[in-house]
């Protein structure tokens, strides 16, 4: 049966100290978003505030005019009405006012007040109240109000009055007005509650000028409501922000796992070899001697070995020291045994590490390889001395697939 190879993606070699970093961060997030939607779940009802509307009202007041005019050649009519044309002073005999009020509650209330209607006089430097309607009260049970009052806007009466105190004062005061003001004092209660509110609307009459002119609106409203405050269990629903938390938390978690999965920490060749001279020194200090760029004499033989440990090996047996030479920049470090004639030597790979079991086709002894990816390194066997070269290389899954010991 013929065998078929899958070829697994191999995996993402970055930077150690960036793929620590952004695990770190995919941690963090994973765990903020887990909370997070923990919290949401188990949030807690809390107690607002409200304000409960007990009810709603609304004061509506509208003031009337009739002017009643003298025979006159202007107007047809003796009565003039608002909007029906221009009062003049000197065709006007009286002018009569009226203002209807009302108050509409939408609950039944126990309604009582009372009105007064006031006619100010304003000029830019005094004014004077005088009361035209004194204080009536009206009173009802249910869910309206209402009265209606008759005055006379004499504004005849207050030119006078102004003509007399600007004699008195010596003083000619500016603009004298005329203002007609209905005060409205009510108060309801309402299951318990009380309203209390005032109402004054009002209109105004230019003085000493040769036509009435009544400014102001005549229909004016207020409204309002009555509420009280209660105290409402509020549980706030937050599914879909912990949906939002729940997905991020998932999400993240997946990214991670797969970053994991495809990457790998590329460890810088320097970092790997401080690390293998720092075990080679723990495991070997002592027959190791350190000296400074070392180069063996022309006439001596270097024979190279796969191993430290057979270079420690022929230093026992010798009797002699391991020197360790500390290399240039960009060198290799090698450690020597010097033997007489013979230099033994070894030559720490820089990289990551490979070892392999190969057998010498010559005799068939087991043979331990050392060597970086790609790298290609001189093999003797120890039992018959055959020579060769051992090729490593790796596969995705980091395995040595081949080691080479050819024959002569």
């Amino acid at each position: 049966m013929r065998k078929i190879r899958i070829n697994t993606k191999k995996k993402k070699n970055i930077p150690m100290t960036i793929r620590i970093a952004v695990i770190a961060i995919l941690c963090i997030i994973v765990t903020v978003s887990a909370y997070s939607a923990y919290a949401s779940h188990n949030k807690l009802p809390t107690t607002i505030e409200e304000n409960v509307t007990i009810c709603n009202y609304i004061h509506s007041g509208k003031f009337n005019y009739i002017a009643h005019l003298k025979n006159n050649s202007v107007y047809e009519t003796l009565e003039l009405y608002p909007g029906q044309g221009i009062i003049f002073k000197k065709i006007t005999d009286h002018i009569n006012g009226s203002f209807t009020y009302r108050f509409d509650c939408d609950q039944t209330a126990d309604i009582e007040g009372h009105y007064t209607v006031l006619a100010k006089v304003q000029t830019d430097i005094w004014e004077k109240e005088f009361t035209v309607v004194p204080e009536t009260s009206f009173s009802h049970n249910g869910f309206i109000a209402s009265f209606n009052t008759n005055f006379p806007i004499n504004y005849t009466y207050f030119e006078d009055i102004v003509t007399y105190i600007n004699n008195e004062t010596g003083v000619t005061a500016a603009e004298p007005t005329l203002i007609m003001e209905c005060n409205v004092l009510l108060s309801a209660d309402i299951t318990n509650r009380n309203i209390d509110e005032s109402f004054s609307p009002s209109i105004s009459v230019l003085l000493g000028d040769d036509i009435v002119e009544i400014k102001g609106k005549l229909s004016q409203t207020q409204s309002g409501a009555l509420e009280k405050t209660e105290s409402v269990y509020y549980q706030p629903d937050e599914s879909e922000q912990r949906n939002i938390w729940m997905s991020s938390s998932l999400i993240f978690c997946i990214i991670l796992i797969g970053f994991a999965v495809l990457t790998t920490a590329k460890i810088p060749s320097k970092d790997i070899t401080a690390r293998q001279l720092k075990k080679i020194k723990k495991k070997y200090g002592e027959w190791i001697v350190e000296t400074e760029k070392l180069t063996p004499p022309k006439d001596v033989k270097v024979v190279s070995v796969n191993l430290l440990d057979d270079l420690v090996k022929l230093s026992e047996e010798l009797g002699k020291p391991v020197i360790h030479s500390t290399p240039m920049p960009n060198e290799k470090h090698i450690f020597y045994v010097f033997d007489e004639a013979m230099s033994y030597q070894y030559v720490l790979p820089t990289g990551e590490q490979l070892k392999k079991i190969t057998r010498c086709p010559k005799c068939q002894t087991k043979i331990t390889c050392e060597g970086t990816p790609g790298e290609k390194t001189h093999v003797i066997c120890p039992v018959c001395g055959n020579n060769g070269i051992a090729t490593f290389e790796k596969t995705g899954g980091g395995k040595l697939i081949k080691s080479l010991f050819p024959k002569d």
